[in-house]
């Protein structure tokens, strides 16, 4: 009775995977013109690891994701960011900033990532769409 059990939970989070992908292809494809909102969250950390989605099986409309760590008033944190097509990236500060595209992105680089609407998914690592990416400082030597 209980690898049956086991075999349920494992089920759950299968489906609970393919849910919350197939939210990601379903987003509206005017989100690149959506202003940044009070309801929305701003994270900032470090990028500790950069999974680009491979082209031939990956998830239409992702174009993949990254690890960040911050560190929350002593609480440390994990974060996997979803960047899908829709997704803006800038990198520098102020007027200065100028567009990149997911391959921009690098360990090490500081990031300040935008959620809409704060929304994530509670599991371990923490999971969210990002609305924005500003690469605040490379970490790139």
């Amino acid at each position: 009775m209980s690898v049956r059990f086991r075999n349920n939970k494992v089920l759950l989070l299968l489906f609970s995977g393919l849910l919350y992908l197939s939210g990601i292809t379903l987003s509206p494809a005017d989100d690149k013109e959506r202003p940044v909102t009070e309801s929305d969250e701003i994270l900032q950390g470090i990028i500790k690891e950069v999974s680009p989605v491979d082209p031939i099986t990956g998830t239409k409309g992702m174009h993949g994701s990254f690890l960040i760590h911050k560190n929350n008033g002593g609480q440390q944190r994990h974060v996997v960011i979803h960047v899908l097509a829709t997704t803006r990236i800038f990198v520098g500060r102020g007027a200065g900033s100028v567009p990149g595209e997911f391959s921009t992105l690098h360990v090490g680089d500081k990031v300040k990532v935008t959620i809409s609407g704060g929304r994530m998914m509670l599991s371990y690592p923490l999971q969210a769409t990002a609305v924005e990416v500003l690469i605040i400082k490379s970490g790139k030597p």
